[in-house]
């Protein structure tokens, strides 16, 4: 469940924003001959969703139906009292209750005629949901995919998608600046941070930590207490703007964590200023040979451009112009020191922006 309170602050992202989102997402309709897009939401895949409407579900799940011409429809399995919530927090003003959501989507369908329908993410879609809305009508209105006008859309440029961005970043910072997590309880420290964030406006976490005394990548506190060079990564979300960013903490002395951290400093940099949208896997192949020549160093690509928060990228060569990129390179010598760095970063036409610092 996201953090209670969710709000839209009109002077931050006015709702002409909106109507230039969805003007684009119709003229994509008009050219795949559509007469209604259909966008699944709930608390983990809300990107798109609150992408054209700013309707953020805190919890339950919802479809909303964009029609080539009127006001858009969310039908949501939240209960009826929580509608004036939603008008106040999101550009809908048509909600309807819909406990079945593949059922009333069909309704929907049917009572306006419509004959072909656009579904963003078809293959995602819950299977209850699209067993629903194809068996109700079987064959009335033929459902295509239409994921690829959703990713037009979202991946171009919208400054106020990268204004929320940047707000998000300078949340994240400021918590971690102040974070002293040698010789405390992993989970004091995650605490620590939770309310930080939250106190901030963060809707939702995900933050994890190791010592390196574990021998493992960050993951849940384990009661353990942690020592010099703690690996900590942390995922926020503002205002449906996720980021994500990992720190190694390293000890005030010579240390063999300190080189190792330093070599992977100097890759991290030659890897976040090579790397750029359109990369061609021989490429992307290259660079990561020129970053490790020795071995021990690991890779960690995704991004936050669709419905959901950092979906893996199957490498450097997937990385697109617009989507919201995060980047982590972990590396591990022989005695199994353990060193972690990663932002997030803007991928522009002429390479990586870092939103993170």
């Amino acid at each position: 469940m996201k953090r209670g309170l969710v709000e839209w602050d009109r002077q931050e992202l006015p709702e002409g924003a909106f109507a230039a989102r969805l003007a684009a997402c119709r003229a994509g309709m008009c050219e795949e001959r559509l007469d209604a897009l259909l966008v699944y939401t709930d608390v983990w895949r809300a990107g798109h969703v609150r992408f054209l409407s700013h309707y953020l579900p805190y919890w339950s799940s919802g479809l909303l139906v964009l029609p080539l011409e009127g006001e858009p429809l969310l039908l949501s399995t939240q209960p009826q009292r929580v509608f004036p919530w939603i008008a106040e927090t999101s550009l809908l003003r048509e909600v309807r209750a819909a406990p079945a959501l593949g059922k009333a989507a069909a309704a929907v369908l049917a009572e306006r005629g419509w004959r072909r329908a656009g579904v963003v993410e078809l293959q995602e879609l819950p299977w209850g949901i699209y067993a629903d809305l194809t068996a109700e009508a079987p064959g009335a209105c033929e459902l295509v995919d239409a994921s690829a006008l959703m990713r037009g859309v979202r991946l171009s440029e919208d400054g106020h998608e990268e204004a929320l961005l940047t707000k998000a970043a300078a949340m994240a910072a400021a918590p971690l600046a102040a974070l002293d997590p040698v010789g405390q309880r992993d989970w004091a420290v995650i605490a620590t941070l939770e309310r930080a964030y939250r106190r901030a406006g963060a809707e939702d976490l995900m933050l994890l930590v190791t010592s390196p005394t574990a021998g493992q990548w960050p993951g849940v506190p384990r009661e353990a207490v942690l020592a010099d060079g703690v690996l900590l990564q942390a995922s926020l979300e503002y205002k449906g703007h996720w980021l994500q960013l990992s720190r190694t903490w390293l000890p005030a002395g010579a240390s063999p964590l300190r080189g190792l951290y330093d070599r992977l400093g100097r890759a991290y940099a030659e890897l976040s200023e090579t790397a750029r949208p359109g990369l061609s896997e021989a490429e992307a192949a290259g660079l990561l040979k020129r970053l490790a020549p020795g071995d021990g160093l690991h890779l960690f690509a995704a991004h936050a451009s669709g419905s959901a928060p950092f979906t893996p990228l199957p490498g450097l060569d997937g990385i697109e112009e617009g989507m919201v990129v995060a980047l982590h390179l972990g590396a591990e010598d022989r005695q199994g020191h353990r060193a972690l760095v990663g932002d997030t970063f803007l991928a522009r036409r002429e390479g990586l922006a870092r939103v993170t610092t």
